[in-house]
């Protein structure tokens, strides 16, 4: 009787640990991705990467759905790529320089957001089409202003105050 108790107790616990290792693939990736997020990016993504960006520094690699998202530093400027499981590239962003800003968006943000500071532009571009992505804060409130190639204003997203950003950063 002893005998049987402990064979069902062991079959019962064999159970339990084969359920909770059900897909061992997800649980790996789980934990790859906490710490080594590289080893799952595919190897021709990051070999054509190191390739053609031979100068990028602080290159990180993230996993974005289906895509995988690399942000870098060349010639004292962030970068980022987004790629997709054939490794054809879905979108990319560069920051740039306030000079470099076509006159059109310094016009208009001198016009409608004089009392704002500029923090950041990124020149985005997707499906062959190029925008201009600029953060302007003021006051702790951050505002996102698109504009088009031709530097035509598009669209704008109220963000919410900075410093709640940082503390959600803080947090992950």
């Amino acid at each position: 009787m002893k005998l049987y108790k402990l064979l069902i107790s062991f079959f019962l616990v064999s159970i339990f640990f084969s359920c909770s290792e059900a897909n061992p693939i997800e649980n790996e990736k789980k934990d790859v991705v906490i710490e080594e997020v590289e080893s799952i990016i595919p190897e021709n993504l990051i070999t054509n990467f190191k390739t053609n960006f031979s100068n990028a520094t602080d290159v990180e690699w993230e996993v974005d759905g289906e895509n995988f998202e690399v942000e870098y530093e060349e010639s004292g400027l962030d970068k980022s790529i987004v790629f997709n499981l054939n490794g054809d590239v879905i979108e990319s962003e560069t920051e740039i320089k306030v000079e470099n800003l076509p006159q059109s968006v310094l016009d208009y943000i001198q016009l409608n957001y004089a009392d704002y500071s500029l923090e950041e532009a990124e020149e985005e571009t997707k499906d062959n089409s190029v925008t201009y992505e600029i953060e302007i804060l003021k006051e702790g409130n951050e505002i996102e202003l698109l504009f088009d190639t031709d530097g035509n204003f598009l669209n704008q997203e109220v963000g919410d105050n900075e410093d709640e950003d940082e503390d959600d950063k803080s947090e992950q």
